[in-house]
């Protein structure tokens, strides 16, 4: 058991000092209660109050953090209502933490985490750059490429690569891809599969937007006519981007899919009812929800199995929105 007297010793405080640090009290200086914040979760102060605090309730419920960048997307949202699902059912309690896609943000919040004993295990939905100074259960469910760490991901770059070739086999040849500032790494492998398809990849047909959902798919309309060219296939990188573009496009007389073929990413619940209905990549999210969820309990039970790599094939959901073009 780490006390008080040892993570002093080591900090070259007094215990009555690092008393008041891990309670919050503001009567120490900032850096020092960090320095004696990081000391204790080295020592493994925070595990053993976890254990303390499980031990005591004599029953396995576990508190999860979901680290999110956020909920406003149906993405995100939905991503983060699976696993609240699997958690509270299976007798646990969740907390969603929302980044905002801030810079140093998502850190900051698995710090917290990692210092507040009530918290047993993180499931997070973006990358961390501190996983490994936290000394908490952590899943990923990103595709972030560590070696020492449980990760859960759909590999977008598969996915991406089946909507290619669907286009491609269904006669498209001018295909163009539809994105904002979050989603440049769906634009580079767009690009990265045409090219070793062997078609040029027209940079007019390329639309990156500051703005967001819906408004990035007008955007996009606005701006291929102010180009004066129309693809006959777009790929959106999310769904909402897709429906913005249809409705704005037909909004202006181009019918969808006869003079333009569309095509979205992440089959949210809304892709099989828009008009006409989103062919969209399916993409696992209750199915990745659960198995994170039994990761992050065999860890916080203490599991020491190999770090589990799982990667998630997307398939492509065929609806009604394209149009196969006569080779």
């Amino acid at each position: 058991m780490v006390t008080y007297k040892k993570i002093s010793e080591v900090a070259e405080v007094s215990a009555s000092t690092v008393s008041k640090a891990l309670s919050g009290s503001g009567e120490i200086a900032p850096a020092t209660a960090e320095k004696i914040r990081k000391i204790a979760c080295e020592l493994g102060y925070y595990k053993d109050k976890r254990e303390l605090k499980r031990n005591y309730s004599g029953s396995f419920a576990p508190h999860i953090a979901i680290i999110c960048p956020e909920i406003i997307s149906v993405f995100y949202s939905s991503l983060a209502e699976s696993l609240i699902d699997k958690i509270t059912v299976s007798g646990g309690r969740a907390t969603v933490l929302i980044t905002r896609f801030g810079k140093g943000e998502a850190e900051s919040i698995a710090d917290s985490v990692a210092h507040d004993p009530d918290f047993d295990g993180i499931i997070s939905l973006t990358n961390l750059m501190n996983y490994s100074t936290l000394n908490l259960p952590l899943v990923f469910m990103a595709d972030v490429h560590l070696d020492d760490a449980d990760m859960i991901y759909c590999d977008i770059s598969k996915g991406i690569s089946s909507l290619v070739d669907y286009l491609l086999s269904s006669g498209h040849t001018r295909i163009g891809f539809i994105g904002e500032m979050h989603t440049v790494y769906k634009e580079e492998i767009f690009r990265g599969c045409m090219l070793s398809r062997g078609f040029k990849v027209m940079d007019e047909l390329i639309v990156r937007s500051y703005k967001r959902f819906f408004n990035v798919g007008r955007e996009a309309y606005g701006v291929y006519r102010e180009r004066e060219v129309l693809p006959d296939a777009v790929i959106c990188a999310y769904d909402e981007i897709a429906f913005g573009f249809m409705s704005e496009a037909e909004r202006n007389g181009i019918k969808i899919p006869e003079d333009i073929s569309v095509v979205g990413i992440n089959n949210t619940p809304f892709a099989e009812v828009s008009s006409p209905p989103l062919t969209s990549l399916y993409s696992w999210r209750e199915e990745m929800a659960h198995k994170a969820y039994d990761i992050i309990v065999s860890r916080i039970l203490g599991s020491t199995m190999p770090y589990q790599k799982l990667s998630y094939e997307s398939s492509v959901v065929i609806r009604e929105s394209v149009q196969e073009r006569k080779i």
